[in-house]
């Protein structure tokens, strides 16, 4: 696997050395390893990018800065192919090679920052991006993250049914995070199918089409979460490792792009969002 400084993955690829609020030396050079094994397409590698919030503003591990998003979203399209999720999900969950420096870009959450500070360079730069929400902020719930632990004393607030419309028609597609982002290793498995499948209904009814991805919350999954995901209704479920686990259907890696190390199988109050 090629490093960084290789290359065409240089000193100007503002994937190299962009992570901010606080974070190690440690820890970005972990994600930067991460973020490098991701764009490299090695047939070992994960080249499907977990992003959260674009959002200058938001002092948060989960927050990218919105100039530098734009800068990523510029070097993609000059350095990779980037395709839709939906059609580079199904190539890596049959254990296939997808072809040389494909990437596929994900959100989750469904924050409203996308909408004000990612939209527009992924619409400049024609680049194709899912985004995975949480149905409930659709649905009547609360129109705000409040699943993030530690909750802040300003919950970022999440997309409406008018902003998902609106960038559903330019071209954004969506995926399922789960009705109310609880972590579904945590409840039963009928509980899962619930959940999963009220999601999936919801966001049908919303975007008119099928939805067929869902992204688990924090990343988390077991067997019984993946048959979960299965009965109810979907082709394929996306994970985000912190190693190697065996790829199927329903546990298809991400990379992701804020520490992994805060995420806690035992302890959902000390879970970074996903």
């Amino acid at each position: 696997m090629r490093a960084f400084e290789d290359a065409d993955v240089h000193a100007t690829s503002p994937f190299r050395g962009k992570y901010r609020h606080g974070r190690t030396a440690a820890g970005a050079n972990l994600r930067i390893r991460a973020v490098n094994q991701a764009i490299s397409c090695d047939p070992r590698s994960m080249p499907v990018l977990c992003y959260h919030s674009v959002d200058s503003a938001w002092a948060s591990p989960l927050a990218i800065d919105s100039d530098e998003f734009a800068r990523q979203c510029a070097w993609l399209t000059r350095h990779r192919q980037v395709i839709p999720a939906e059609s580079l999900v199904p190539v890596l969950a049959e254990g296939h090679r997808p072809p040389p420096r494909t990437v596929a870009m994900t959100f989750d959450d469904g924050f409203e920052g996308l909408y004000h500070h990612a939209f527009s360079p992924l619409v400049r730069n024609r680049l194709p991006a899912m985004v995975f929400l949480v149905a409930r902020t659709l649905d009547g719930g609360p129109n705000h993250a409040d699943w993030l632990r530690p909750q802040p004393a300003v919950a970022p607030s999440t997309l409406t049914r008018e902003q998902v419309l609106e960038m559903q028609a330019a071209g954004i597609t969506f995926g399922s995070h789960s009705y109310a982002h609880h972590d579904l290793t945590q409840l039963t498995e009928a509980e899962c199918v619930r959940d999963l499948r009220e999601s999936r209904e919801v966001l049908e009814d919303l975007l008119r089409q099928p939805v067929g991805l869902v992204a688990y919350p924090y990343g988390l999954h077991a067997p019984h979460v993946r048959r979960a995901a299965e009965r109810a209704g979907y082709d394929y479920a996306l994970s985000l490792p912190e190693e190697h686990e065996p790829r199927d259907r329903f546990a298809v890696p991400r990379v992701g792009k804020e520490p992994r190390a805060r995420r806690s199988r035992g302890s959902p109050s000390r879970m970074a969002s996903s």
